[in-house]
């Protein structure tokens, strides 16, 4: 089944047309004006059979993109929603609608790819580290500023500072030399340090045989700072959202009720 999977992220849009894979790809910043018309020409040509959303947004954005999806094409259209427990997987939180919808397809991805306990590092506009047993039971995870964010802050609230873009986005070594390098590799090593000691933590919880899957936007940024064994998994979300767009197509033709 060919389905448009949309990802919609504090900051940005990520959408992909998925069958068995990923065929085709996209990312729009969600701060454009014109997010839906730059939508309309790598959209046109896609025929999907199933969309399935999820939104960390609010109600209006996640509204506009589904308007655009209806009037694209015929398709079913399924928004997810979090609950307690679906596809082997049980929430940890006591108001399931509180873990973000992003959060909720990558444990369902990683459920389907990790047969043991595993510990999802999802670096975007938040970090977000979430932790699951073998059992499938979600545990909760932790909650960290990205990186940009916290550039943005220092940058904001400090005054005097000749801020200046690094010539090279890559982190090139010590000695640091000025303030605004310093500044990239405070936070940079802040948050690589913040994720090794959550996984430390986590570990000693769970067992040494638990799995850190690395996903997100800004995951490559930070893996080369971490010193904890990982597995890179850029598309996550993508493939919890594609396992949930299958099984709510099954239950709609068996006629069941979907959440």
């Amino acid at each position: 089944m060919r389905q448009l999977l949309v990802d919609i992220g504090n900051s940005r849009l990520k959408w992909a047309l998925y069958e068995e894979q990923i065929l085709q790809s996209g990312i729009v910043v969600i701060t454009d004006n014109d997010l839906v018309a730059k939508l309309q020409n790598p959209w046109q040509q896609l025929r999907p059979e199933l969309a399935v959303l999820c939104s960390v947004a609010d109600e209006q954005m996640t509204e506009t993109i589904s308007a655009a999806i209806r009037e694209n094409w015929p398709c079913p259209l399924h928004k997810i929603t979090v609950c307690d427990n679906t596809l082997g997987v049980t929430n940890a939180y006591t108001n399931p609608l509180q873990l973000g919808a992003d959060r909720w397809a990558a444990l369902l991805a990683a459920r389907n790819l990790v047969p043991g306990p595993v510990c999802i590092v999802d670096c975007g506009t938040a970090i977000t580290v979430d932790v699951m047993n073998e059992k499938g039971r979600h545990l909760g995870g932790a909650i960290l500023p990205g990186v940009n964010l916290q550039r943005q802050m220092l940058k904001q609230e400090t005054a005097g500072v000749d801020w200046q873009e690094l010539k090279s986005p890559k982190l090139t070594g010590l000695p640091i030399t000025s303030t605004t390098a310093a500044v990239e590799y405070g936070t940079s090593y802040g948050l690589a340090g913040a994720i090794d000691r959550l996984i430390i933590e986590f570990s000693a919880q769970l067992g040494d045989n638990m799995t850190v899957l690395l996903t997100g936007g800004a995951a490559p940024d930070i893996a080369d700072l971490l010193s904890s064994d990982y597995r890179m998994e850029k598309d996550l979300v993508f493939i919890g959202l594609s396992l949930l767009g299958r099984s709510l197509a099954k239950k709609s033709l068996a006629g069941a009720s979907i959440k």
